[in-house]
């Protein structure tokens, strides 16, 4: 699952987790990363489970990328199921998260 979001506010990568609906997440790694050649970012891995699931949680592989441009906070989240392969093209279109400039 690929998600983009948008806050009119800045907020950092937990209220992320929040806002996407999951839990008791484990980040493994974060670093500062450019995306669209000059956007600072925070591509972030982790673990976790999914709230919105009835009840039936399942553990997740999660990597994300947050940027704040003009006030606002940008992150595109990519969920999948652990140990399965990642998509190359999802996880490529993580870093294509280029806010319109103002």
């Amino acid at each position: 699952m690929l998600m983009l979001f948008k806050s009119p506010k800045p907020i950092d990568s937990r209220e992320a987790f929040s806002d996407a609906k999951m839990g008791n997440e484990n980040v493994e790694s974060q670093q500062q990363i450019k995306i669209c050649g000059t956007q600072p970012a925070m591509f972030v891995k982790a673990e976790g489970v999914s709230n919105a699931n009835g009840g039936k949680s399942k553990p997740l592989e999660i990597q994300m990328v947050v940027t704040t441009a003009g006030g606002n906070s940008y992150f595109a989240m990519y969920i999948y199921p652990q140990q399965a392969t990642p998509n190359a093209q999802a996880v490529a279109s993580l870093r294509e998260l280029c806010p319109k400039p103002q």
